[in-house]
């Protein structure tokens, strides 16, 4: 009787230790507000809370979000919703900010948005971040953006906020970040392959891709918290991801449904609908780049840059395949080839990569 006592005694913590290690949600919520202040722009806010939330479970217990678009894009409510987050995030959550909106540097040099009623400033924000004790991240793809997370009189950064933001206080972006940032989300930042993306490669990532996608003309702001001890998970990797190719630029995507040789999927970064920034869902076998197939590439001929995929390399000497209209393979060496989606973050980018003529 001893024994078997004996015996229960050690299997029991052993068996609650296992179940432990075994749950896939260990960490807590997942709070996200994001605004968008133009009708046009509403695919950003959408398609920032949509890759949150789907590629964040399993990963994280819970996951709680507003989007505010229309006439909900104010000053009020925006502060209102980083408030709700505030009050109900706890220790092990992450809470995240989405903002595209229009944005200038004022006079104070304060990175400063505006929304549909109502101007926001750094201060704004900060001050709420700065009182929750979980970390917090700032994604700020408004113009002029590169100052949020300076320190000015009175407006210190908290030091659990991270601030990704697309440009410097000098610059006028487009949607190049949020490309850039959606295909690291959904997974091309997974450097070290392990299925989990964190924030370490997401800035990785989007320092790299970024020049690829606009050749260099922004100059993104990425400011880590300083009270970060270890590396933060934010998403799963999609395992569903392609490249997709339409005219001579190569889109990272993902596959929604397959009919035979006919592929619908989801271009990231891109308005899923009609509209401003439309790219079509729709692409036949010829214009997917599974996998299996290699890994995407430019290659340079005379009249431009072609998309391609890597067969196989030796040394400088590239053996590829033209994707697309482009037909047939060759050898080609390492001076007239260029990776995509930052696979070698310190390549220089030439002029007209992306360029069709």
């Amino acid at each position: 009787m001893r024994r078997l006592r004996l015996l229960i005694v050690l299997f029991i913590p052993f068996g609650l230790t296992l179940r432990a290690a075994d749950s896939p949600n260990k960490l807590g919520n997942v709070y996200v507000v994001a605004i968008g202040q133009e009708n046009g722009w509403k695919f950003l806010p959408e398609g920032f809370e949509r890759v949150v939330r789907e590629q964040t479970k399993g990963l994280y217990n819970g996951f709680h979000s507003k989007v505010l678009t229309g006439e909900h894009a104010t000053r009020k409510e925006l502060l209102e919703g980083v408030s709700w987050m505030c009050e109900n995030a706890k220790a092990g959550d992450l809470v995240m900010l989405f903002i595209a909106c229009h944005g200038s540097c004022n006079a104070k040099g304060e990175s400063v948005f505006a929304t549909r009623a109502g101007q926001v400033r750094p201060r704004d924000i900060k001050s709420l971040l700065a009182k929750i004790p979980c970390h917090a991240i700032v994604v700020n793809d408004a113009c002029c953006s590169g100052n949020w997370p300076k320190e000015l009189e009175g407006d210190p950064m908290p030091p659990n906020v991270t601030a990704l933001c697309c440009c410097l206080s000098t610059q006028v972006s487009g949607i190049e970040f949020d490309i850039a940032l959606f295909e690291a989300l959904y997974g091309k930042a997974d450097y070290n392959k392990d299925g989990i993306v964190d924030l370490d490669e997401t800035i990785k990532y989007c320092a790299a891709r970024i020049r690829e996608v606009q050749g260099g003309k922004l100059t993104p702001v990425l400011h880590k918290a300083k009270n970060l001890k270890g590396p933060v998970p934010l998403t799963k990797v999609n395992p569903n991801m392609v490249s997709v190719v339409k005219g001579r630029e190569v889109y990272s995507a993902f596959v929604e449904k397959k009919d035979g040789e006919n592929y619908e999927v989801r271009v990231i970064g891109f308005n899923d609908h009609p509209g401003p920034f439309h790219i079509t869902r729709k692409y036949t076998r010829d214009n997917v780049i599974l996998p299996k197939d290699g890994t995407p590439l430019m290659v340079r001929k005379e009249n431009g840059w072609h998309p391609a995929v890597l067969l196989q390399s030796k040394g400088d000497d590239y053996m590829v395949r033209y994707v697309a209209k482009d037909a047939g393979q060759e050898g080609v060496p390492g001076e007239r080839i260029r990776h995509l989606f930052a696979v070698k973050p310190n390549e220089d980018i030439p002029k007209g990569l992306f360029r069709s003529k």
